[in-house]
């Protein structure tokens, strides 16, 4: 969605994918007619088990990147390791790049949260994930801090919601 209203703006649009290491680099395309490549090449991204290698794969990208641009960086992390390294290599594409830091509210995770407990483990289960919410708002809280544009929404609405970023990138003038 983001691809085709980006093309139909004008923008020029990539497509570059990663896990453990870089898996597809589309190289940039302009205009309507470059919608179905793009649409094709974001089919062939599978789900990947690899842990996600933010150094190699936000390096590999910066270093493809001639011009300064809006970068949308879908992720999920899944510790405070992992965390700490995106968000490091997240500050180095800041120095040059807008960043669009989209991130899917865990609506399950939340529930466990809420929920009113019934038994020991649900209130084992309920410690645990307020815990990894608040490691998620913290590493949230850091990318804003170091000017990321975060897009937190839960997945039905994260098309409005990232289209909704990227416009306001744009009618501010970031890029």
């Amino acid at each position: 969605l983001l691809a085709f209203v980006s093309l139909r703006m004008g923008d020029r649009v990539g497509l570059f994918a990663f896990d453990a290491r870089p898996r597809l680099a589309s190289g940039i395309a302009s205009g309507p007619a470059a919608f179905p490549l793009l649409q094709r090449l974001c089919a062939q991204i599978d789900y990947s088990a690899e842990e996600t290698n933010f150094t190699l794969g936000l390096t590999a990208l910066a270093g493809r990147l001639d011009r300064r641009a809006t970068v949308v960086i879908f992720t999920d992390f899944a510790d405070a390791t992992s965390a700490e390294l995106m968000v490091e290599n997240v500050a180095r594409l800041l120095r040059t790049h807008v960043v669009l830091f989209v991130v899917f509210r865990d609506e399950e995770l939340e529930a466990l949260v809420t929920r009113e407990p019934q038994t020991a483990d649900d209130v084992s289960r309920a410690v645990i994930a307020e815990r990894l919410m608040k490691q998620r708002e913290g590493v949230i809280a850091r990318l804003k801090r170091l000017g990321a544009q975060i897009v937190d929404a839960p997945a039905e609405g994260l098309g409005p919601a990232l289209l909704n970023g990227y416009l306001d990138v744009k009618r501010r003038g970031l890029v």
